[in-house]
């Protein structure tokens, strides 16, 4: 089979999931007291959510530049099929915008992703060097508030209700209507960068414990919960009487805890989407607690948890992601390219979970998300085509790279482990980019959990009085740009 068919297959399965996860809501007509039905309503209910709605055009053969380093290029940019699964998909999103528009994607080498400097000169110069751009998250936004990118509210043709702009991730980097970095689907870094939980099948079965994914379908899934599954399950493997990695937990983390306040619905720089402003919203009761609950978790003496504070390499013997891979803990959590890639090669079958709700007052189920963030430069000269391709680009990549990237996710049982299937719908729908880390520098709060859940002596308290006046000199920048910027 062709691996367009392979593709159009899975996606279909995965419209079909999300369809039964999103609680059947069929979008119909309220009863008016007659069998008639408008035309409006009924254009609305046979509209293909996955129609882009972009008028047809022919660019000539232009050359769509994206300026971008050789790190993160081949995640959005493809020459050639290779036989690897992403890599096609890729290729053939590319191609399809390409043959539809008669353009040429190609990239505009950055030597590296944080290089700020030649990013600024280009702009600055109004050389019209490149379309798009995408770099570190921190750089993209110091860039941001210098006023060197667009906002996206202001491009032609980008439809935010689409299913290739996901909803958390435009809702967090939106403040006072307007937007000036993104994370989607026009290539696949954002979704390799989403982190979750996994779980060791067979052993979950071997403890007769409960069915994680019921309790993610019943909203029952809670960080008390996964506590209590995971505290008691040890077993000395090796018989030396002392606990390494080499024995058996129930839970496994030695990384760094990017990300779990955000999964936890706590951001640092608080906003919603319309609001004019952010606010510092971090020293609360909540944010305490949670802090206090992680620690006794993993430093409390727990005989079930295996917790270092480290930042091992990917396949460093120690990470966690390598204990998950031989059959060292029942429960880890980490970002799927890591998992992944130690998980090629293992003989153990996982299955993916959401991160648990902090309670159950907590809505929704978060896959927060590291990604290099996309931007348009100010200094380009033809909004309508650089609207037309990105939201080209963003659907195709949708279309076609999202079921890839699930397929190999799961070794190839996307179409089969349902379970599994229906969690990264789940993640997917609901990733989140941290507004905090992003236009915080990657410094204060951000690091909170890094330097307080491993110490004996520091507190909150003091955390907080020792960053808070850089924080708000911070939030004061920001919010003097989002709200001044035209």
């Amino acid at each position: 089979m062709k691996i367009s068919g392979i593709i159009s297959i899975l996606l279909l399965i995965s419209l079909l999931l999300t369809a039964v996860s999103c609680g059947g809501n069929t979008g119909g007509a309220a009863d008016t007291g007659t069998a008639a039905i408008s035309e409006d309503t009924a254009a609305a209910e046979t509209e293909d959510p996955l129609n882009d709605n972009l008028p047809d055009k022919d660019y000539a053969g232009f050359e769509y530049r994206i300026l971008g380093a050789d790190v993160d290029i081949p995640m959005l940019l493809s020459e050639e099929i290779t036989g690897s699964l992403v890599n096609d998909s890729v290729f053939e999103a590319n191609a399809a915008v390409e043959d539809r528009f008669n353009v040429e994607l190609v990239q505009v080498k950055l030597p590296n992703w944080s290089d700020s400097g030649t990013i600024k000169s280009n702009i600055l110069s109004g050389s019209d060097a490149f379309d798009l751009g995408v770099c570190h998250d921190c750089t993209s936004g110091n860039l941001s508030l210098e006023g060197l990118f667009v906002d996206l509210y202001k491009l032609p043709y980008l439809d935010f209700d689409k299913p290739w702009w996901p909803r958390f991730t435009v809702e967090g980097l939106t403040l006072n209507n307007r937007m000036y970095v993104f994370s989607n689907y026009i290539g696949y870094n954002g979704l390799r960068g989403t982190k979750n939980m996994y779980v060791n099948l067979d052993q979950l079965k071997n403890y007769d414990l409960e069915s994680p994914y019921e309790l993610v379908r019943s909203g029952d899934w809670l960080l008390e919960k996964v506590i209590s599954m995971t505290s008691g399950i040890y077993s000395d493997l090796d018989g030396d009487q002392t606990r390494t990695r080499d024995d058996f937990y129930g839970f496994a983390f030695t990384g760094l805890f990017y990300g779990w306040l955000e999964n936890f619905g706590i951001e640092a720089y608080a906003h919603k989407p319309d609001d004019k402003e952010v606010h510092l919203n971090i020293n609360n009761q909540r944010t305490a607690d949670l802090i206090e609950i992680i620690r006794d978790w993993l430093q409390g003496g727990r005989e079930g948890v295996y917790y270092k504070k480290s930042h091992t390499g990917l396949y460093n013997p120690d990470a966690y992601s390598v204990m998950f891979a031989d059959g060292k803990c029942l429960f880890t959590y980490g970002s799927l390219y890591v998992l992944i890639a130690n998980l090629e090669n293992s003989d153990v079958t996982y299955g993916i979970l959401p991160m648990p709700k902090y309670d159950e007052n907590q809505d929704d189920y978060f896959g927060v998300c590291y990604d290099s963030p996309m931007w348009v430069p100010v200094s380009l000269t033809d909004s309508e085509r650089t609207g037309i391709i990105l939201e080209a680009m963003s659907a195709e990549g949708y279309k076609r790279i999202v079921p890839a990237y699930k397929d190999i996710t799961l070794k190839d049982r996307y179409a089969t482990d349902l379970d599994s299937a229906e969690m990264l719908d789940i993640i997917f729908k609901n990733r989140v980019l941290s507004f905090s880390y992003i236009y915080g520098k990657g410094t204060g709060f951000q690091g909170i959990l890094n330097d307080v859940v491993p110490s004996d002596t520091y507190e909150f308290a003091s955390y907080y009085a020792s960053k808070e006046p850089q924080e708000l000199d911070r939030i004061r920048e920001i919010n003097e740009f989002f709200s001044s910027a035209e």
